[in-house]
């Protein structure tokens, strides 16, 4: 099958496939560097005086805990404790409250002290009152230090903030951000989402975005032929909550019935909502046992324990629901040991060398990288075909009125649009990230239109 630009599915490795592929993308890359996208910094500086001030509520009521703590430095004695110092958390939650949990109390790998990140303190919320306010902290310092001081001094004369963007740099394809970053910024913490409320439309203009849904998922069944993950799509059902139907021998039309009381779907028990949240992308990605019973305990701040047994039938579970989908990472952990390297379904390669290894751990990180290669690669293929038909028309449209291209996040695609042509637009965008290649099953996208980033 010819798609734009002359780019093929092609099941062998194919550098001048993906040079057609790559290069479509390139206009629109280039255009998204030039605009940049517009920041409200007055904004930003008053989050940056809202975290200072709830950083300084934290310090009190953690010391309202912890008393006349100090820490015992190894070779100055005791010194004030610092909140900010990860040596001092190590040796206040784990040495002086000897805090317990399900997770693991892990040290780094100079075994000088615990690990105490936002991730490993997550399964201890419930150990004690003071682990949620220091997560808290940490939090919200990574976003005061990353975003909300910086980026106001990166913006140009025009209030606009531009990234880089590096083509070559991710084995995948996938696109990825610098100078600063603007793909990582977090959505699920309250005042992650209020960064994003600083990133605005031009006047006159709305932000219009596309978003492909679940379309790592969907390679998966079109590379799979998985009969059961085709009818699921097919019937316009949702993978995952499909997927966790299955394995806890739940209805799926029970299950997702609309509650007209409470306006929301009717909620899944708490036992299951984390592991079905973890189960599709994780073991799509080669999640082991280990790995889904530490994000089991971590989505559930430390309230539901599974044991590696249970997490590994869980696991069996999914791939007996998809079979066709365990041969097709079959097949490309066979091709990762044969030759050292797999491909996508553009045949863009990524090299594995370590799947050669006889070393067992080091193998089976090899394999980890060539399972997922195929879907993670295609879906940005199917991504960049959507750049490049997207390109001419915002060309065409940009004589006319304004329109401009801002970011690429991942699988979406965010514009500046004039309000007068917004819809239509968004209509149109909707309608090239579903064409852009087709699969077995329907490719779906999302449109949204808002003058906030936070609010698309």
């Amino acid at each position: 099958m010819c798609l734009f630009g002359g780019v093929r599915y092609i099941d062998s490795p194919c550098p001048a496939n993906v040079w057609r592929l790559d290069a479509g993308a390139l206009p629109m890359i280039s255009s998204m560097q030039i605009n940049g996208i517009r920041l409200d910094c007055p904004f930003l500086h008053s989050l940056t005086s809202r975290i200072l001030s709830r950083q300084s509520e934290i310090v009190s009521l953690v010391s309202s805990h912890i008393g006349a703590y100090q820490y015992s430095h190894p070779s100055h004695g005791l010194t004030p404790f610092s909140i900010g110092s990860r040596d001092h958390l190590s040796q206040l939650l784990f040495e002086h409250l000897q805090i317990q949990g399900h997770g693991p109390i892990e040290k780094t790998p100079t075994g000088k002290r615990y690990v105490v990140s936002e991730d490993s303190l997550a399964p201890f919320k419930c150990s004690h009152p003071i682990v949620p306010l220091i997560i808290e902290w940490h939090s919200i310092d990574k976003l005061r230090t990353t975003y909300t001081e910086p980026l106001p001094r990166l913006v140009d004369s025009d209030s606009r903030i531009h990234t880089h963007f590096n083509v070559t740099v991710a084995a995948t394809g996938r696109l990825s951000s610098s100078s600063p970053n603007l793909q990582n910024i977090p959505i699920r913490t309250p005042l992650g989402r209020e960064v994003r409320r600083a990133f605005i439309a031009s006047p006159g203009c709305y932000l219009v975005s596309g978003d492909e849904s679940q379309i790592e998922m969907r390679w998966a069944a079109h590379g799979s032929r998985d009969p059961i993950m085709i009818e699921v799509f097919n019937r316009g059902e949702d993978i995952h909550a499909k997927t966790a139907c299955g394995v806890f021998g739940r209805d799926y039309n029970d299950v997702m019935s609309w509650d007209q009381n409470s306006e929301k779907f009717k909620r899944w028990k708490k036992e299951e909502r984390a592991p079905s949240k973890n189960l599709g992308f994780g073991v799509l990605y080669g999640l082991t046992a280990e790995g889904l019973q530490r994000n089991i305990l971590t989505e559930s701040e430390g309230e539901i324990y599974w044991p590696v047994e249970k997490c590994q039938t869980f696991i069996n579970q999914f791939f007996t629901m998809y079979p066709a989908l365990r041969e097709l990472m079959e097949t490309q952990y066979r091709r990762a040991r044969r030759y050292g390297m797999v491909w996508d379904a553009f045949g863009r390669v990524r090299l594995v060398p370590e799947a050669k290894s006889c070393h067992r751990k080091i193998s089976n990180e090899g394999e980890r990288k060539a399972g997922n290669h195929y879907e993670q690669s295609s879906a940005q293929g199917t991504v960049k075909l959507a750049m490049a038909q997207m390109s001419p028309v915002v060309e065409d449209i940009a004589k006319s009125y304004k329109c401009l291209s801002l970011l690429q996040i991942h699988d979406q695609l965010i514009f500046d649009v004039d309000k007068r042509i917004a819809e239509e637009f968004s209509m149109i965008l909707q309608g090239e990230l579903e064409h852009a290649s087709p699969l077995v099953v329907p490719t779906l996208s999302s449109r949204d239109i808002a003058e906030t980033w936070v609010d698309l």
